[in-house]
């Protein structure tokens, strides 16, 4: 990965992160909508709806990310989704082990990145985890900025295939068969900024 290629990617991984990480407004609904057709993902009326106000919008992201409860609420952490099955017409989560908090945790140490420090609202810190699929897509873009003055993008790449590349692509489906939604499509635009290449 070359020094452009790896600022390009950094910026796509920072507005992933953004994007599952921070309460939608406007401007980041339009800025998702643009880099989604930018990357040829296909948007929807439906989709494009689902963000026409912002107050829906911000309703909509927080039952996504913050209650367990809601119906489309999907645990978007590394180990709940790489253990995922489908039964009997939902998706049933593994939320026991914490094998990848373990590793994402070693890793955001040894490279000095500390997701706590990330600016989130108290009811999205509560909900997320350092393998949650925001916080990993802000490190590989934390690891990538710090490789745009090294010209060297390995470790971000080492932690993309390790971690995120494993498993955001089921992270999209499990997102989409939540409803076609600008939140479905902000996962789907992280899983893309996630892949192996």
């Amino acid at each position: 990965m070359d020094l452009i290629d790896a600022r390009e990617r950094g910026a796509a991984l920072a507005a992933a992160a953004g994007f599952l990480l921070i309460p939608p407004d406007g401007a980041s609904l339009e800025a998702l909508f643009a880099l989604a057709g930018a990357a040829g993902l296909p948007v929807s009326a439906a989709c494009r709806a689902s963000a026409a106000d912002v107050g829906a919008a911000r309703r909509r992201f927080h039952e996504r990310v913050a209650v367990a409860c809601a119906p489309v609420y999907a645990p978007l952490w590394e180990q709940a989704i790489r253990d995922a099955r489908y039964e009997g017409g939902a998706w049933v989560f593994s939320v026991t082990g914490d094998a990848a908090t373990r590793r994402v945790s070693a890793a955001y140490r040894a490279a000095g990145f500390d997701w706590e420090r990330l600016a989130l609202t108290p009811a999205v810190r509560a909900s997320v985890h350092p393998d949650s699929l925001g916080v990993e897509c802000a490190f590989a873009a934390f690891l990538l900025g710090a490789a745009a003055s090294t010209v060297d993008a390995s470790a971000a790449g080492v932690f993309l295939r390790a971690h995120p590349a494993r498993w955001a692509a089921q992270a999209a489906r499990i997102a989409r068969d939540g409803g076609d939604d600008w939140y479905a499509l902000a996962v789907a635009m992280a899983a893309l900024s996630c892949e192996d290449g």
